[in-house]
C-alpha cells in the first residue's frame, strides 16, 4: 500500500458483544493486528 502511494487510512468496526473491557481489549487487539499488517505491506 505504501508503495503503491496509498495515503489514505484503515477503518474499523465492533460488531461484537458489548460486555465492559471485553470490547475494549477486542478492538485493542484488532488495532494492533491492522498495524502490524499495515507495516507489512
Amino acid at each position: 500500500m505504501k508503495d503503491a502511494g496509498y495515503t489514505g487510512y484503515l477503518s474499523s468496526e465492533y460488531e461484537g458483544v458489548r460486555e465492559p473491557w471485553r470490547s475494549i481489549e477486542q478492538v485493542r487487539r484488532q488495532h494492533s493486528l491492522m498495524r502490524q499488517t499495515a507495516d507489512k505491506l
